[in-house]
């Protein structure tokens, strides 16, 4: 009878609201997975367990399938879905704030250019050459002639020079030296022989230009191919003033001098500043240079030329010699 009534308990009607909870259980399983899970772990051995119970009779009673009353079975509680809020960020301010730091003020740096080496040229002093020797300077207005025993100006040798053509238009740059030579000279050489000078210096010209001579120029046993005739500067061709007058004693048409002289027509007389009327008693001469020269700017006009192994300088109304000075290069090789 005992039996009989424990089968009758278990196989009365479920309670109401059984359905409600399975129906909350499977709602909070797919909520949370792992909750659900167990749930229908729960469910399934609940379907599954069979109570099998022996009765007085020792009949089998089979317990019902149903659903086990609520009060028997322990759900889960319901978890109820977390709501996660995302905090709100800021954005970030990019911007770079100005600097605070002063930066520091560079001076400019001053470079400078070291001195060069050479010794710089001798202040107001002009130097005036014959080819590649120094005929002299100038001190102030006054013309030093290079003689032997005088010293150079301080500075000159070593030192660059600009130098240019006197009545030319060449130019020639050089250093003075006397490096194996009795005498000084430029180093190089200029290629065109003549008279050179520094810009700026005192030094008088004018341009020197042989013609043709008049019958009365011509020295007796020459003919006119023979002479060439240059005026003075300023001299008026028609007055009767003295002239220059060069003769080529050797050669049929004037090529270079064996006789300079200064003809004055109104004496007709002639004075020799270099060489003879005979050439066979003149050393060798060589062309003057293309220019008139005052050096010494006392108003009487010079010519520069070579004279056998020298060269000089001199005045033609007094034939007077400025300067004199060894022609032959430098520098010098002795075998």
């Amino acid at each position: 009878m005992r039996a009989r009534a424990a089968g009758r308990e278990l196989r009365q009607a479920a309670p109401a609201d059984g359905l409600r909870r399975i129906q909350t259980a499977r709602r909070n399983r797919r909520v949370l997975q792992g909750t659900g899970a167990l749930a229908v772990a729960v469910v399934a051995v609940g379907g599954a367990i069979a109570l099998v119970n022996r009765g007085d009779d020792g009949t089998i009673v089979t317990a019902d399938s149903t659903v086990p009353p609520a009060s028997t079975i322990t759900l889960p509680p319901v978890v109820e879905p977390v709501e996660t809020t995302t905090p709100a960020v800021a954005p970030v301010d990019t911007t770079v704030p100005p600097s605070t730091t002063t930066a520091p003020v560079v001076e400019p740096v001053e470079t400078t250019v070291p001195p060069s080496t050479d010794p710089p040229p001798p202040a107001g002093v002009h130097t005036v050459w014959w080819g590649q020797k120094l005929a002299g300077w100038y001190d102030g207005d006054t013309f030093v002639p290079n003689e032997f025993g005088v010293e150079p100006p301080d500075g000159l040798l070593g030192t660059t020079l600009d130098l240019v053509e006197v009545g030319g238009e060449a130019t020639h740059t050089a250093t003075p030296t006397d490096a194996d030579c009795s005498s000084i000279y430029l180093d190089p050489t200029p290629a065109l022989w003549g008279v050179y000078s520094a810009p700026g210096a005192p030094l008088v010209s004018s341009q020197l230009v042989l013609r043709a001579p008049d019958a009365a120029e011509v020295p007796d046993g020459y003919t006119p191919e023979q002479v060439r005739v240059a005026d003075l500067p300023g001299a008026d061709p028609v007055a009767e003033t003295p002239r220059l007058v060069v003769v080529d004693g050797w050669n049929t048409d004037y090529a270079f001098p064996t006789w300079i002289t200064m003809f004055d027509p109104s004496t007709g007389e002639r004075t020799t500043i270099e060489g003879d009327a005979d050439p066979a008693n003149a050393l060798d001469l060589g062309q003057p240079a293309n220019v008139f020269l005052d050096t010494d700017r006392d108003g009487n006009w010079e010519i520069a030329f070579a004279v056998g192994d020298g060269w000089g300088i001199r005045e033609l109304l007094t034939g007077d010699t400025i300067v004199f000075g060894a022609n032959h290069p430098c520098p010098e090789f002795i075998p």
